[in-house]
């Protein structure tokens, strides 16, 4: 298993921890849990566009980009679902004074959505061979 992949795993279980109160952090839970879904979120979106962007250089390229590319290379829900959950996890990730914190089930949600995205996701035929890129992520993620 990749340390990426082990870290993305560590991070959506730990958030599922905090959600359903296993690891109590108060008031603050449901923002780190969101927090922690969104790290594990950009780390497949890294993994699912490294065949286009083999070196990662800090900040290039932006994951507003690789949802982009993302579009392109998935099938049109995948990568219209990976941005519209990447939406919702920044904004239950950023803190304004005008807002209510993200309530616990909000998030939930969302992080059953990244880890549907995450599974269920498939490449195209023919663009990485066999087996798609969603299926050795989860390999190396889920099978641990």
């Amino acid at each position: 298993m990749s340390d990426a992949g082990l870290a993305a795993l560590r991070l959506l279980v730990l958030a599922e921890q905090i959600l359903d109160g296993t690891v109590d952090l108060g008031s603050r839970g449901p923002r780190v849990a969101a927090v922690m879904t969104r790290s594990a979120f950009e780390d497949w979106t890294t993994w699912m566009t490294a065949l286009w962007c083999p070196v990662q250089i800090p900040g290039r390229p932006t994951q507003r980009s690789k949802l982009v590319v993302l579009r392109a290379l998935q099938p049109p829900e995948v990568g219209a679902s990976a941005a519209r959950v990447w939406n919702d996890l920044s904004r239950a990730c950023h803190r304004h004074a005008y807002e209510l914190q993200p309530s616990a089930a909000e998030v939930q949600g969302l992080h059953a959505a990244t880890v549907a995205l995450m599974t269920q996701s498939v490449a195209r035929p023919g663009l990485t061979g066999a087996p798609s890129q969603v299926e050795r992520f989860v390999d190396l993620v889920w099978t641990a």
